[in-house]
């Protein structure tokens, strides 16, 4: 009888065994991410973090719950890390400058053989770099669809690749700033999904798979900075996920919450530890916060030292628009104004329409959006390219201050995530690798076409149930 066992390691953190190998998915296993805003919880077991030597390190994407370099550096450097290929290599370069060179791209939808009986397929979605994995056993069939937000026929193609799946890993909670960290002079503006959207998604993903098991995954974390953990009222539990599935579901799928140290086995089933982290989430919390107090209070200490850095920030956004087709601005003009209130108060404008940045605004400058944070990240996104993490974090608010303004923010930010992720300037999509691997996603490139038409024929607002299966309710 051949040997299969997964642990829950943290948040987003998967390890699997075989006889043959082992494979350790989105490590984030110490501290914190995002400027001190998420922490895991419940915590990583450090008895079992301690002893972790996975022959392969897998990664989904570039966020920091999921790419956590602290945590990767506590690896062997030549470990082999498996990454997907998508159509730019920041993940390499970045995996490059902590250290690691033996990297393998796995091209979306191809199988790769890795020992004995193992093999795994990466899945991309998304226009930045997303991905899911499938790790076949020999024996047993795990697809970790992390937060990757596939649906439509990208879903569908592996349902019908992988008839038979027996675990399934999905998020179940959401990681973006709208509506929480946004404002409007509109209340129609801010539309709030419920908790049981994300349970009824979780739901169809999972049966649509027909997926023998399914456990809430990578949405286990917590708030403990000042400024954002009055957001952990938001997060939706897995306990709460398992309630609405085991009342709807109409498949045999099960839905099992497992927590950091549960693990799973071909020759004994479920190991679940008798945690109680959620009955009484509040105290739980208030004592992680004591915990990590110093560490908290050294953080406050710094970023209110902190000034804004015009030159990064100028530099951002001029390099920004030179990198735009020409007329963009008449298709976006926005006006977004940047306001920051630590050791120095700033209130810088970025004016997409006539392609400029304003250091010296009046009090009656106009804008569509003002958007505050910390000095310090405002720099760190600005002279590392990483606004892709900023809505993540929660360190921020928006406040929506024309009728056009919500559909601008959706636009800035993907417009960020797009500028970092080499869409930019048009040219770059006609390199040989943009071309490949998009080639290969021509599936997801249909399904966007279909949802552009759904919302030129009136079906403006598109939820992801709808695309999940053509029965989803």
């Amino acid at each position: 009888m051949a040997f299969v066992k997964f642990t829950i390691i943290s948040h987003a953190g998967l390890f699997i065994e075989t006889m043959d190998c082992s494979v350790l998915i989105d490590p984030w296993l110490v501290g914190s991410c995002y400027w001190r805003s998420w922490w895991n919880y419940p915590p990583p077991p450090q008895d079992i973090v301690e002893k972790l030597n996975p022959d392969y390190i897998y990664l989904t994407h570039l966020h920091w719950d999921h790419f956590h370099s602290p945590s990767l550096k506590r690896f062997d450097s030549k470990t082999p890390i498996l990454v997907p290929r998508a159509h730019f290599d920041r993940m390499v370069k970045d995996l490059n400058s902590v250290g690691f060179h033996n990297i393998r791209e796995l091209a979306h939808g191809s199988q790769y053989h890795l020992k004995g009986d193992v093999t795994v397929t990466s899945y991309q979605f998304g226009l930045a770099l997303d991905s899911a994995l499938l790790i076949d056993t020999g024996r047993n069939v795990l697809l970790d669809a992390n937060d990757c937000k596939l649906m439509g026929a990208p879903l569908r193609q592996i349902s019908s690749k992988h008839s038979k799946i027996d675990f399934v890993f999905k998020s179940h909670s959401s990681a973006s700033a709208y509506p929480s960290c946004v404002s409007s002079e509109f209340p129609e503006h801010l539309g709030h999904r419920s908790n049981e959207d994300y349970a009824q998604e979780f739901l169809a993903f999972s049966e649509f798979l027909n997926a023998r098991y399914a456990v809430p995954f990578a949405s286990n974390h917590c708030f403990l900075h000042k400024e954002t953990k009055r957001f952990n009222d938001s997060i939706v539990s897995p306990y709460q996920i398992k309630s609405y599935f085991d009342t709807h579901h109409q498949k045999e799928t099960i839905c099992q919450v497992m927590l950091p140290g549960d693990s799973w086995s071909a020759e004994n089933g479920f190991s679940i530890a008798q945690q109680d982290y959620f009955t009484n989430r509040k105290r739980h919390l208030e004592e992680l916060e004591h915990c990590y107090s110093e560490k908290l209070e050294q953080c406050y200490a710094k970023e209110s030292a902190v000034r804004p850095h015009w030159e990064s920030f100028q530099k951002y956004f001029s390099d920004l628009f030179s990198t735009l087709p020409l007329g963009f601005g008449l298709l976006f003009p926005a006006k977004i104004l940047f306001h920051v209130n630590d050791a120095e108060s700033v209130d810088w404008l970025v004016d997409f329409r006539k392609k400029k940045v304003l250091r010296t605004v009046g009090q009656a400058t106009f804008y569509d959006i003002r958007l505050e944070t910390r000095a310090n990240i405002l720099n760190d996104c600005c002279q590392k390219k990483m606004f892709s993490v900023f809505t993540a974090s929660k360190r921020v608010h928006y406040h929506l201050r024309t009728k056009p303004a919500l559909r601008y923010y959706f636009i800035f930010n993907t417009l960020m995530d797009m500028y970092e992720s080499e869409y930019f300037p048009l040219h770059l999509m006609l390199r040989r690798r943009f071309l490949s691997n998009w080639f290969r996603r021509w599936r997801e490139v249909m399904f966007y076409f279909s949802v552009i038409f759904s919302m030129l024929i009136g079906r403006a607002r598109l939820r992801p149930i709808e695309h999940l299966a053509p029965n989803a309710r």
